[in-house]
């Protein structure tokens, strides 16, 4: 998927802010990528 900007970037930070296992973390951020990116 393509990377985020803007605001949905920092909708998905905002998101996953208080996770602090690492690989958790970045599978979510991931998966939050593929979602938020896709074209509507």
């Amino acid at each position: 998927p393509r990377p985020l900007t803007g605001q949905p970037a920092r909708h998905l930070e905002a998101l996953t802010a208080e996770i602090e296992d690492e690989g958790l973390k970045a599978a979510l951020t991931r998966l939050g990528t593929a979602v938020l990116g896709q074209k509507r």
